[in-house]
C-alpha cells in the first residue's frame, strides 16, 4: 500500500502573558445549570488550548468552559440557549462562540463523550436542541471560542448568558392526598417523591415559606398550589392539588306536588337526610337558609336545595315541579313502518285543554296538526300545549318495524389455510341481515364448538381433513327466515418437518487475502432451501446455492441458517466452522526527507521474515530495521512473510538540498530583493514559517511556504518598519529538532 507524505508539528510560543483560569474551564469543575434560570458565563481567560475529547467531532477546544445539567426521571427533550454573546475585540481575535451538548458515560469522562445535540456557532446567540435524553442522567454543555475565519489568529473570548429549559429537566413529583373529614382540619398533602434537579428539595404550599418536609397536614377541603425548589434554589415545578370533604349530610331525596297550569301552587319536600351533625338548614336555589325541609308556592320548573348541617358540611338534591295543566289525557294512534322504510306515523288525540292545541315531536317545533308522518322505527315523545300555555307530555311512543322478506347470510373463511399442525387457525364469519344481536354457532365436523355473538373462532387443535361450518340466527325484524347455515371451510393442515444443514470448509487455515470456500449440505428439504451466512454471528450474505466463498480479515467463526420453502418446515442452524486466518500487516514506516549524503533509518514492522528492495543502498535487506543511503529519491518496498502469507508496504526517502535562509531583504518595490526568498523551501511543502517582532508579536505565519507566496515585509497589508525580526522555520519532515531553523531577518528600506 502507498502512503502519502505526512508531516506534523506542534509549536508552543510564549508571549509572556499569564491568564487566570475560570473555575469552570474544565469539565471536572463544570457549572451546574438550573431549569428555567439564566446564568452568566464567560470563557475570557480560559485555557488557550486543550485536548479534544473523544466523541466530539464538531470542533477543537479553544478557551473551553463547561456546564452541566441533570435530567429528571422521565427524560425526553431539552433546549439550551446561549444569548447576549459579547466578545473581546482585537487584531486577529475571533468574535463568536461554539457549543454542543454531550453525554459523558460517567462524570467528566473524556473517553465516553458522545454528541447528543446539534453543533452550533454564533456571534450573538446559539440554540442547542437535545432530544431523547436518558432519564436521571448528567449531561455536559461545552462552550468554546470560535477560531475560524480569515485573519483569525486568536480564539474568541466572550461573556454570555446560558439557560436550559424543556420537559427533560423539570422536577417531577409523586403526590398523595388525604381528604378532610367534615368538621375536622385533618386533610393532608404528601409529596412522596421528587425527581429531577439537584437534592435536597424544599417544598412550599400556596406561596408560603419553603420547608424541607414534603408533608402538609391540618388542611381543610379546597385547592392548593404546591411549589418544589431543588438544592440549587431553582424553582422548577408547581402542582395543583385538591382536598375533598368527607362525612357530611347524605341520602337526601325530594318529593314534589305539581303546580297548576296557571298558578304557583307546587311544593317540594326534602326527605331522608342522614349523617353529618343535625339539625339541618335548607336553602332553595341559593336563597336564605331555613329550618323547614319543605318549600311551597312553587311554579313549574327545576329546583336545587342545599342541605347544611351544624358543622357547615353540605349536600345538594335536585327536583322538578311539573305543570298540572288542563289537558287531562292524550291517546296516540300508531302506524308501524314497513321494514327498511320511513312510512310510520303517530296521530295524537287529546282530551281537555283550551283550544287551539299545538303539538311538538321530540322537542321539535310546534305544529297545529296532531299527525306526524314519515317516521322511521323508533321511540318518540309528543308535548301538547293548549292556548293557556298548559302542557301535557306523551313519552316512549314506539313505532315498530313490520316483518320483511330479508334473507340472512353467513360466509366463513379460515386463515392460515393451508396451515401446519399446531397452528392457531382462525375462522371468520361475515354476516348480513343479522339484526342487532345475531347469534353465531361454529361447528367442527358437525359438532358445536362455540356459540354466541362472536364472529371468529380460533383453535390450535385442528387436524388434517377437519371441516368447519357455522350457523346464523338473525334477530332482524325484516328477516323472512331467522336461521341459515354457512358454507364449509375445508382445512389443509400439513405435518411439521425438521430439515438439517451441515457446514464444511475447503480449509481450516488461510491467509487474509486467500479465498476460503464453505459448503452447506442440507437434508430433509424437498423444495427450495435459502441459506443465510453468518461470520462471527453477523449476517453477511444470502443465497440458494449453499456455497459461500470469501476472504477473511482475521480469525472467523462461520455458520449458516437455512430456511426451507416446504410447507411447515422449521428453520435449521448448522455447525460452526472456525477458521484460523493469518493476517500480515507490513509497515515500512513513514516517508523521510534527507540531505545528500545523509542516512535514513528504515523501521519496518509486521512480524515474521523481512525483505527490502532495492538492496543497493541498504545496510541489510533482510532485517526489520536497516539503514538507507540513497544518492537520489528512492522508493523502498518491504515484504513481510508470516506462515507463508505475505504483505507489502512502501516508504519513500526523499533526497533534497537543505534550505538557504537569507538574513536581510529590501521590500521597497524596486523589483530587486523585494521578498524574503528562502532557497530550496519548495522541497518541504508542509514547512511552517513564523516571524515575530522584537516584542514577541507574531507578524507573519504560514504553512507551505513557497517563493511564489513569500513574505513581502507586511503585516495585515501594512508595511513593517525597517528593523530586525526573528523567525522560526520548522521543515516538518520528521527530523525533530534538526528540522527547526531559527534566527533573525533584517528589513532594509
Amino acid at each position: 500500500m502507498k502512503k502519502a507524505l505526512f508531516f506534523s508539528l506542534i509549536i508552543w510560543i510564549s508571549a509572556g502573558y499569564v491568564f487566570a483560569q475560570p473555575a469552570n474551564d474544565d469539565c471536572s469543575s463544570a457549572g451546574n445549570l438550573c431549569a428555567g434560570l439564566s446564568f452568566s458565563g464567560s470563557n475570557q481567560n480560559a485555557g488557550l488550548e486543550g485536548t479534544e475529547p473523544s466523541g466530539i467531532s464538531c470542533f477543537g477546544l479553544n478557551n473551553p468552559v463547561w456546564f452541566t445539567f441533570n435530567t429528571n426521571a422521565s427524560g425526553g427533550n431539552a433546549t439550551i440557549t446561549i444569548s447576549n454573546i459579547s466578545c473581546l475585540t482585537g487584531a486577529g481575535m475571533g468574535n463568536g462562540l461554539e457549543a454542543v451538548v454531550v453525554s459523558a458515560g460517567g462524570s467528566c469522562n473524556f473517553a465516553g463523550f458522545t454528541e447528543v445535540s446539534n453543533c452550533a456557532s454564533g456571534t450573538s446567540s446559539i440554540t442547542l436542541s437535545a432530544s431523547g435524553l436518558t432519564p436521571s442522567t448528567l449531561y455536559y454543555v461545552l462552550v468554546d471560542g470560535d477560531s475560524t475565519g480569515v485573519g483569525v489568529t486568536q480564539a474568541a473570548q466572550c461573556d454570555f448568558q446560558i439557560q436550559v429549559d424543556g420537559p427533560a429537566v423539570l422536577i417531577e413529583n409523586a403526590i398523595s392526598t388525604t381528604d378532610q373529614n367534615c368538621g375536622a382540619l385533618d386533610g393532608e398533602i404528601q409529596i412522596t417523591s421528587s425527581t429531577g434537579g439537584t437534592t435536597p428539595y424544599q417544598y412550599s404550599i400556596n406561596g408560603g415559606a419553603f420547608q424541607s418536609s414534603g408533608t402538609f397536614s391540618g388542611l381543610s377541603a379546597g385547592t392548593y398550589i404546591i411549589t418544589v425548589e431543588d438544592g440549587s434554589t431553582c424553582i422548577q415545578n408547581t402542582d395543583t392539588v385538591v382536598i375533598n370533604q368527607l362525612n357530611g349530610p347524605q341520602n337526601a331525596t325530594a318529593a314534589t306536588t305539581d303546580a297548576s297550569c296557571t298558578s304557583n301552587d307546587g311544593t317540594l319536600t326534602v326527605n331522608g337526610v342522614s349523617g353529618g351533625n343535625p339539625a339541618y338548614n335548607y336553602s332553595l336555589n341559593g336563597g336564605a337558609p331555613q329550618a323547614s325541609n319543605s318549600f311551597t308556592n312553587l311554579g313549574a320548573g327545576s329546583y336545587t336545595v342545599l342541605v347544611t348541617d351544624q358543622q357547615g358540611c353540605t349536600t345538594t338534591v335536585s327536583a322538578f315541579v311539573a305543570n298540572n295543566g288542563s289537558i287531562s289525557d292524550a291517546i296516540p294512534v300508531i302506524v308501524n313502518a314497513d321494514c327498511n322504510s320511513t312510512n310510520g306515523s303517530i296521530v295524537v288525540n287529546a282530551n281537555g285543554g283550551t283550544a287551539p292545541l299545538t303539538y311538538a315531536l321530540n322537542g321539535g317545533a310546534s305544529q297545529a296538526s296532531n299527525t306526524f308522518g314519515g317516521l322511521s322505527p323508533g321511540v318518540f315523545s309528543v308535548v301538547i300545549t293548549d292556548n293557556n300555555g298548559c302542557t301535557f307530555s306523551l313519552t316512549a311512543i314506539p313505532v315498530m318495524e313490520n316483518p320483511g322478506d330479508l334473507v340472512p347470510e353467513i360466509t366463513i373463511s379460515s386463515s392460515p389455510n393451508p396451515a401446519c399442525v399446531g397452528d392457531n387457525i382462525t375462522t371468520t364469519a361475515v354476516i348480513s341481515n343479522g339484526g342487532t344481536n345475531p347469534q353465531i354457532t361454529f361447528f367442527v365436523n358437525g359438532v358445536s364448538v362455540q356459540s354466541g355473538t362472536g364472529q371468529t373462532f380460533s383453535s390450535a387443535g385442528l387436524n388434517p381433513g377437519d371441516i368447519v361450518t357455522a350457523e346464523l340466527i338473525s334477530d332482524d325484524p325484516c328477516a323472512a327466515v331467522s336461521t341459515v347455515s354457512s358454507n364449509s371451510s375445508s382445512l389443509s393442515i400439513n405435518p411439521i418437518s425438521n430439515p438439517t444443514v451441515t457446514l464444511s470448509s475447503s480449509t481450516a487455515t488461510a491467509c487474509a487475502d486467500e479465498i476460503v470456500t464453505l459448503t452447506a449440505t442440507q437434508n430433509g428439504c424437498t423444495a427450495t432451501a435459502t441459506y443465510q451466512w453468518l461470520v462471527n454471528g453477523t449476517p453477511v450474505a444470502s443465497d440458494t446455492t449453499g456455497v459461500f466463498s470469501s476472504t477473511f480479515g482475521g480469525n472467523a467463526s462461520v455458520s449458516v441458517n437455512m430456511s426451507c420453502s416446504d410447507p411447515c418446515a422449521t428453520p435449521a442452524t448448522s455447525n460452526t466452522v472456525d477458521l484460523s486466518i493469518t493476517v500480515v500487516n507490513a509497515n515500512a514506516g513513514p516517508d523521510q526527507v534527507i540531505s545528500p549524503g545523509q542516512t535514513a533509518i528504515l523501521n519496518g514492522s509486521g512480524g515474521g521474515a523481512y525483505s527490502w528492495v532495492p538492496t543497493s543502498s541498504l545496510s541489510d535487506n533482510n532485517t526489520a530495521t536497516t539503514f538507507a543511503t540513497p544518492g537520489a529519491t528512492t522508493v523502498y518496498t518491504l515484504t513481510v512473510t508470516v506462515n507463508g502469507c505475505t504483505d507489502q508496504d512502501n516508504v519513500t526517502v526523499f533526497v533534497v538540498e537543505p534550505i538557504n535562509v537569507p538574513n536581510t531583504f529590501t521590500p521597497n518595490g524596486d523589483g530587486t530583493n523585494d521578498i524574503w526568498e528562502i532557497r530550496n523551501i519548495e522541497d518541504f511543502p508542509n514547512a511552517k514559517v513564523t516571524v515575530y517582532d522584537r516584542w514577541g508579536q507574531k507578524v507573519f505565519n504560514t504553512v507551505g511556504y513557497t517563493n511564489a507566496n513569500a513574505w513581502d515585509g507586511t503585516n495585515h497589508g501594512l508595511n513593517l518598519p525597517a528593523a530586525v525580526y526573528y523567525y522560526v522555520i520548522d521543515l516538518n519532515n520528521g527530523g525533530g529538532k534538526d528540522d527547526v531553523y531559527s534566527g533573525s531577518i533584517t528589513i532594509v528600506h
